[in-house]
């Protein structure tokens, strides 16, 4: 979570400065994946974007759960 958090501050994709964009995760390592939570919809749309970068010499897969429904305001 804390190199997810500097990578987006340091990429400045966070939208209200002074907060981490991610403010949880749970990790299942049985499976190789992170479930994370971020401080906004932006934010883990931001997220989205380092898909394919690498953390730690991992590639980092991320994206939406197979349930998500996105909701848009008019």
């Amino acid at each position: 979570m804390e190199s997810l958090n500097n990578l987006l501050l340091f990429a400045g994709v966070n939208l209200v400065q002074g907060y981490q964009p991610c403010i949880s995760c749970i990790l299942h390592k049985d499976k190789g994946q992170a479930l994370m939570e971020f401080h906004t919809a932006d934010d883990a749309s931001a997220a989205l974007s380092f898909h394919g970068s690498t953390i730690f010499g991992s590639a980092v897969k991320i994206k939406h759960p197979k349930d998500f429904v996105k909701v848009t305001v008019s």
